[in-house]
């Protein structure tokens, strides 16, 4: 029996180190900008950054701020700030389909994430029918 679970433990390392070498090789994951690149486009000019991304599907790396509700989504929808901190922001709204995603994400960590432009608030850029990338 012993044995059995030895080898199950061998299996289930060997996965993941396996996961880790093909995902998590130390190199940043592929973006269109960096949350703090996009915010500060914006910053420049938003008319021209409006026009430039309107409908478009963006890569946006940053570090995770928040996740949770938002007065601005419906009931069953999650919110993720990207950025870095004191730096530039982007909002990214995630439907019903894939709010999974937005709950699994860590705090502090920095992910890649996939959405549509969708206009800004505040000042700050936003991205809807988001996908977690990495």
């Amino acid at each position: 029996m012993k044995r059995k679970y030895a080898i199950l433990y061998l299996l289930a390392a060997a996965a993941n180190v396996t996961a880790w070498l093909l995902y998590w090789n130390g190199q940043p994951p592929p973006s269109d900008f960096t949350a703090a690149e996009f915010h500060d486009e914006f910053k420049k000019d938003r008319q021209a950054a409006h026009q430039r991304c309107e409908g478009r599907s963006l890569a946006i790396r940053g570090e995770v701020l928040y996740v949770g509700d938002s007065w601005l989504l419906p009931h069953d929808w999650k919110f993720v700030e990207l950025g870095q901190a004191g730096a530039g922001e982007v909002m990214c709204s995630f439907s019903p389909t894939t709010v999974d995603q937005a709950g699994r994400l860590v705090l502090g960590r920095v992910v890649v994430i996939r959405g549509v432009y969708d206009g800004e608030f505040g000042g700050y850029p936003m991205l809807k029918d988001c996908v977690v990338v990495r």
